[in-house]
């Protein structure tokens, strides 16, 4: 980095510089002010550029002038800084915008191009002007202006220019003879400030939570701060394929997707769902249908190659490579040609295509368990059988199962005698024990249940006489 300065206009002493960075105090001889500037150029490289962030960290938490933090970054604060390439993921700007929240930095108003670099393919926002909230103070205004790209270099040009704000005077406008507002826009005036004019609202990337607040928070709900895992080796990480979240207290995707009595919510599967529905498609080709489609497919893709046998090509549309691909799975799971004709075939009733028993015909099926069937009844509320399916399925978010949010007391709330576990918070607990000697008196229960899966087995043996295992 070069550094220049007119000595008629300015007085610039360095306060330090190493490979990354520059800083200085800057005095103008004009108007007397004086304020810090830190020109950074961080390597491409995560460790040095988190040790320049830490090291500014600790020099500007003691500053009381106005900063200015300017540079080619190198690194982004929203997914928005990029264009094209591969997509920005949250672990991508998580150390310019900790930077940022520590010191209460803030991009300075600036015009021109938001892009400040482009390789032709690829437009991102590198170069950066960040100001601190002490400017306010000094009646100065901090923007920035970014000029076009010259030919010399894949960098735009900027710009920094203080200038002394100017109190608005009034200005004409024209009456309206509009209704009358009792007061209430003033009144909502502050709430606007927050809610919507402030502009981290609307942005979760630019959002955030000062560190001292932060720890005070942790300190009162005594939770840990977590790291969310994005990717590792390449490998994305984020939980799409659970109903919901929570390390030990979650099911997956695909036991949910299965019938009640087998131990599911009986949601419906959409991939095998759409498999099954294009399966439809792969009988009126075989059946020879005489749709136009049908007509259409065996003209311009098969000629007189069997459907069994045809082979996709590069040039064949996306709708028929995928029913080519639907072809193989049936292939693998019926076995052969000749299982999945006789499959299909069982698949309709009275002649016609039922896309029901394809479900069925390619979902791998489960145990069945018996006690499903007291827990989904219609005359018991939907979030007590959810809550019941999950303390049946050992799932159910106790304090012991989470462990993994490195909680400060696991105790149970109610006795606070013992670690809050499912049978103790159902069957061991005082509190819950008062409860259920008051429901077996006034039910005329006298058999005494210590576990869940006694209560089951003793209300399934009461309703039916079946004896039944978990």
């Amino acid at each position: 980095m070069l550094l220049f300065w007119d000595v008629s206009r300015v007085l610039c002493e360095v306060l330090e510089m190493d490979s990354q960075h520059i800083h200085l105090q800057v005095r103008c001889k004009v108007t007397q002010v004086s304020f810090l500037v830190t020109f950074v150029y961080p390597v491409y490289c995560v460790i040095e550029r988190r040790k320049l962030c830490d090291h500014l960290t600790l020099v500007g938490s003691s500053l009381t002038l106005p900063c200015i933090v300017a540079g080619d970054f190198n690194f982004y604060s929203s997914p928005n800084d990029k264009v094209g390439g591969g997509v920005l993921h949250p672990y991508d700007t998580k150390d310019l915008m900790d930077f940022r929240m520590a010191l209460g930095l803030e991009d300075a108003p600036f015009m021109g191009s938001f892009f400040t670099w482009t390789n032709g393919s690829i437009w991102s926002k590198l170069d950066r002007v960040l100001m601190n909230s002490v400017w306010g103070s000094l009646a100065l205004t901090c923007s920035a202006s970014f000029l076009p790209m010259e030919p010399v270099s894949d960098h735009c040009p900027v710009i920094i220019s203080l200038v002394k704000t100017f109190a608005n005077g009034t200005r004409p406008f024209k009456f309206m003879n509009m209704w009358e507002l009792f007061g209430f826009s003033r009144e909502v005036q502050p709430i606007d400030r927050v809610v919507v004019s402030n502009g981290y609202v609307l942005s979760t990337a630019e959002a955030g939570v000062k560190d001292d607040r932060k720890r005070s928070i942790l300190e009162r709900v005594g939770f840990s701060e977590g790291t969310f895992p994005v990717r590792y080796l390449g490998i994305p990480l984020a939980p799409i394929y659970f109903f919901w979240g929570g390390r030990p207290a979650r099911v997956a995707w695909d036991d949910i997707c299965t019938p009640k009595l087998e131990g599911g919510l009986g949601l419906m599967d959409l991939w095998k769902w759409n498999v099954s529905l294009l399966t439809r498609a792969i009988c009126h080709l075989y059946r020879d249908i005489g749709s136009i489609w049908v007509k259409f497919v065996k003209h311009f893709y098969l000629g007189s190659t069997p459907f069994w046998d045809y082979s996709p090509r590069d040039q064949d549309s996306f709708l028929f490579k995928r029913l080519c691909t639907i072809r193989d799975q049936l292939l693998l799971h019926f076995g052969g040609v000749d299982g999945s004709i006789a499959g299909l075939y069982r698949c309709c009733v009275a002649g016609r295509f039922d896309t029901g028993l394809v479900y069925e015909a390619l979902r791998v099926p489960h145990l069945t368990y018996p006690w499903m069937r007291i827990i989904w009844r219609p005359f018991i509320p939907p979030k007590f059988s959810f809550t019941l399916w999950l303390s049946c399925r050992k799932r159910l978010a106790t304090r012991d199962s989470l462990s993994f949010m490195n909680l400060d007391d696991v105790t149970c709330v109610f006795c606070r005698n013992a670690d809050e576990t499912l049978p103790h918070l159902f069957f061991s607990c005082p509190f819950t024990s008062a409860i259920w000697s008051t429901l077996r008196s006034w039910l005329g229960i006298r058999r005494q249940m210590t576990t869940l899966e006694s209560a089951i087995k003793w209300i399934k043996k009461e309703h039916d006489g079946m004896r039944i295992t978990f």
